[in-house]
């Protein structure tokens, strides 16, 4: 009875494990099944439409970020996002680079504002463990080789560098106890290591680039994202219904360009109209009534009594009438 009670105990120990396990290396489909938010430092509780994004407009007809993140997103290069300075040995060394940058704000826009995450969202509502493509991961890391991060330790941002603000409102120094700054490739090496380490365990390296999620290719991770589970939802931004706006604009648009072939067509007949008057002769070269007279009188055979009545005129004066 002991041995087996041990072995049920073990047993049901074993399960609870994978169960815990799984959740966070396997889409957590019992969970989520449509458009959700993760938990995050700046984004909403429900995905909503958002009319003004200032960056990450890709994610706009429903949106988990609001405009104020964006506005910090749409610096080129990133300078401050929430409470994370991106820009960190820029006064020892050179600013972030402009190309490094930009894969940073596919990031920040994929992780702030993507609705379509929801299969990777475990306990607490955090994500963990996005199979994120090895093309985009090396790519980033290329791009950002010879940036410059003072990250401590294995360069985990989460825990390697100072966040927030000081008294006066001012971002604190970010490089923790005299970290030196050092660039990409000292830090990280690989494109692996950077999306394995960069933000803890939020993404996992994955080589199998049908089935993972790239943050610059939306219409791939919504893909992918259905591949997973037939009953998921998703919302693809790429394609905007036209809505009452929208048909006004184009009603708009219609009339507007009705109006300018009818000015052309007016401006056609009125030219057409000048130029038939301007070939006709004018009234000044048109002979006068005299002159008229004249013509008609010389130009009439000379009769010997031209006052006398049409009926009292001989044969010969009515042939020659």
């Amino acid at each position: 009875m002991g041995k087996s009670l041990s072995f049920f105990v073990v047993f049901l120990s074993f399960c609870w494990l994978v169960n815990t396990q799984s959740r966070f290396t396997t889409p957590t489909a019992d969970r989520y099944t449509s458009p959700t938010c993760p938990k995050t430092n700046y984004g909403k509780d429900e995905p909503s439409k958002e009319e003004n994004l200032y960056a990450c407009k890709q994610y706009q007809c429903q949106s988990c970020c609001g405009e104020n993140i964006t506005m910090e997103l749409a610096q080129v290069p990133l300078q401050q996002i929430g409470n994370v300075n991106m820009d960190q040995c820029s006064e020892k060394h050179h600013p972030l680079s402009g190309a490094c940058s930009d894969e940073w704000t596919y990031i920040e826009c994929f992780y702030q504002c993507s609705p379509n995450l929801f299969p990777w969202i475990g306990p607490l509502k955090k994500l963990h463990n996005i199979p994120i493509c090895a093309k985009f991961c090396d790519n980033w890391f290329n791009l950002c080789a010879a940036d410059y991060t003072c990250v401590a330790g294995e360069g985990n941002w989460l825990t390697g560098l100072d966040k927030g603000f000081n008294e006066d409102g001012t971002a604190k120094n970010p490089c923790k106890g005299g970290v030196s700054c050092r660039n990409y490739t000292q830090v990280y090496g690989s494109g692996e290591k950077l999306c394995n380490t960069v933000w803890g365990d939020l993404f996992k390296y994955t080589t199998d680039e049908e089935h993972c999620v790239d943050p610059s290719d939306i219409k791939h991770n919504l893909d992918f994202v259905k591949s997973l589970n037939p009953s998921y939802e998703v919302n693809d931004c790429t394609v905007t219904p036209v809505s009452y706006t929208d048909a006004g604009v184009i009603v708009g648009i219609v009339f507007g360009v009705l109006a300018g072939l009818f000015l052309i067509a007016a401006g056609v007949y009125y030219f057409m109209q000048r130029k038939k008057a301007n070939d006709q002769p004018s009234k000044k070269d048109q002979p006068k009534t005299e002159e008229m007279t004249t013509l008609r009188t010389t130009s009439q055979p000379t009769r010997e009594n031209p006052d006398t009545p049409p009926n009292t005129r001989d044969q010969s004066d009515v042939e020659e009438a």
